[in-house]
């Protein structure tokens, strides 16, 4: 079971997460605990799952934002937020609405005493009520990549405003689809409220915005890429990104962008809105060890009297 103690900088819940994994080990609980820092618990989860039973992270609070609230949603059970930020219950609530991650305030009797032992003891009942509660929510959630969402397109290389791809958005709407348009930015994917209902989500974005740091995070939304040719030389490289992902890339050819004055005759591409349908309502997540697997940890040896060490 994944924890994760939010206060207003990390400071207290790490001290709180400290003093419970003394508790634990002090009363030889057969449970299996540890504690560490967000960022850390995030990164190397795949090293902590199957090692133990209860794992405690702290950090600030407001480290939950809509573009990371994949990660908590999908890697946390319990966000158990300090009395003295309670007032961000709700919004925090709100971010992960959907995802099957219990979110409430922790008591003020658990945390303010810094008892170790007499946290854990009100937090260990609590614990397995929650566990029970986020495997009901868990239930009534969808596996498949789309869900109840709608298509998101990323085109890269392009302009909203290019007449190539207005052509494409004239066609969709005469077909009876609503084409939302927007720029791109892994806050704006995450975190939008449209006005107006829409089935196809288009971000027109620079290549430069496509990084490896934020890239697993990109490819939980997008459903597809559109790219031009002239785009920058390095997307070739990073069509493989998506390839490891298995989201369907879509190149033009430079004579099919330069006909019509640059109009494109959509109707000829009917099969690429296809293909997206279809990638994104039966792709379920993959997460490709390359990308999400961290690291093995280097050990460090040393040889001939301790006079020399590599790892």
């Amino acid at each position: 079971m994944f924890i994760y103690v939010g206060c207003s900088g990390g400071m207290t819940s790490s001290m709180f997460c400290q003093r419970i994994i003394k508790a634990i080990e002090k009363v030889n609980s057969p449970l299996r605990a540890v504690y560490d820092d967000v960022g850390t618990i995030i990164r190397r989860k795949k090293e902590f799952e199957g090692h133990f039973d209860l794992v405690f992270a702290y950090g600030g609070i407001n480290y939950i934002e809509p573009y990371n609230a994949y990660d908590f949603g999908t890697i946390f059970d319990v966000v158990f937020i300090a009395p003295q930020m309670r007032h961000m219950t709700k919004s925090k609530q709100e971010i992960l609405k959907d995802y099957p991650v219990v979110v409430k305030d922790i008591g003020m009797k658990t945390f303010g005493t810094m008892d170790g032992e007499t946290a854990y003891n009100n937090l260990l009942d609590e614990l397995i009520g929650l566990d029970y509660e986020r495997s009901y929510v868990s239930m009534k959630h969808p596996e498949t990549k789309n869900g109840d969402k709608n298509i998101e397109l990323l085109v890269l290389g392009a302009n909203k405003e290019d007449s190539f791809f207005k052509s494409f958005f004239d066609y969709w709407g005469a077909r009876g689809l609503r084409v939302l348009v927007e720029s791109y930015s892994l806050e704006t994917l995450y975190d939008f409220h449209p006005a107006e209902t829409f089935d196809i989500r288009v971000l027109f974005g620079s290549s430069d915005l496509v990084n490896k740091e934020d890239f697993p995070k990109l490819t939980r939304r997008i459903d597809s890429v559109m790219m031009m040719p002239f785009a920058n030389p390095t997307l070739e490289k990073k069509k493989q990104w998506f390839s490891d992902y298995h989201i369907p890339v879509f190149i033009f050819s430079a004579s099919n962008v330069a006909i019509k004055n640059g109009e494109a005759d959509a109707r000829r591409y009917d099969d690429i809105l296809d293909d997206i349908v279809y990638q994104s309502e039966f792709t379920r997540e993959i997460s490709p060890a390359e990308w999400e697997t961290p690291p093995p940890k280097k050990i460090k040896k040393t040889a001939l009297f301790g006079l020399i060490s590599w790892e």
